[in-house]
């Protein structure tokens, strides 16, 4: 479930820092469609912002915000909340993977019931 509350205040102070002091969200223009669609396309999709990179030397997902441009629910620079080709390409994707991945995990389980069945004439009639 996911809920969506839109605030009466004019700004927020966010995790953001610039020069050592907090950024401040206006939310005056801010609608909140944005971070809904953000936030449903990354639990449920498994979409993620464009900054979060692979490190190897770390063994962790970094954030390189270099690439965090864009006009997209992920970017802190735009305002915009629509999802771009690539990224609905990437949902398709997530989800024809996470689909072979379960029918796979159904013919596994399918599998060790069939050899835990043992062969009979009852169970098994020759042509």
């Amino acid at each position: 479930m996911v809920i969506v509350i839109q605030s009466e205040s004019s700004s927020w102070e966010s995790h953001l820092q610039c020069n050592g002091k907090s950024l401040l969200w206006d939310l005056r223009f801010r609608r909140p469609i944005k971070p809904a669609l953000a936030v449903v396309s990354k639990h449920l999709a498994g979409l993620l912002p464009l900054q979060f990179i692979y490190s190897h030397a770390h063994g962790t997902a970094i954030e390189d915000w270099i690439w965090s441009v864009g006009c997209s629910p992920f970017s802190i620079t735009s305002q915009g909340w629509q999802i771009s080709k690539f990224q609905s390409d990437t949902i398709a994707r997530s989800y024809i993977i996470t689909t072979l991945d379960e029918s796979i995990k159904l013919v596994n389980s399918a599998v060790h019931l069939l050899l835990r069945e043992r062969t009979t004439e009852k169970t098994f009639k020759p042509f």
